[in-house]
């Protein structure tokens, strides 16, 4: 009986693929209301909440709390300990991109999404790549 269960735990799982890390974190990491108590929480908080205003409200509802996820997305995402020059200016081009989205692109059909996308599977890399949690 001891083998047959420490066969089951022994069993390797599939890796999980970005969305699924994200949504994990979001569920473990972020409260339902608020900022986050880690940094890897805030990071996923932020997109988060660009996703959903892009996604869901078409950047009609752009305000003071979408560009604080911009900012707070451009001051730790750009982390050279993660990422190489070359990401990191790609990374601020997304954003850029996002937020011009977000202030008035929609009106001209520009969405951001594929950014959005590529910004999330950043924070991703970014909150692998760190050993334990930060505190805020």
């Amino acid at each position: 009986m001891f083998s047959l269960l420490k066969k089951l735990f022994q069993r390797k799982t599939p890796k999980e693929n970005w969305q699924q890390t994200i949504r994990r974190l979001g569920k473990e990491l972020v409260p339902l209301s608020g900022e986050a108590e880690t940094l890897q929480g805030e990071l996923v908080r932020c997109i988060d909440n660009l996703k959903d205003e892009a996604a869901r409200n078409g950047w009609m509802n752009w305000d003071i709390g979408d560009e604080e996820s911009i900012e707070v997305l451009r001051r730790y995402l750009q982390d050279a300990a993660v990422f190489s020059e070359s990401v990191r200016k790609q990374i601020d081009s997304a954003l850029d991109k996002v937020r011009y989205a977000g202030e008035r692109g929609a009106d001209e059909g520009v969405f951001g999404y594929d950014e959005i996308e590529y910004l999330s599977q950043r924070v991703v890399e970014w909150c692998n790549h760190q050993k334990v949690l930060i505190y805020k």
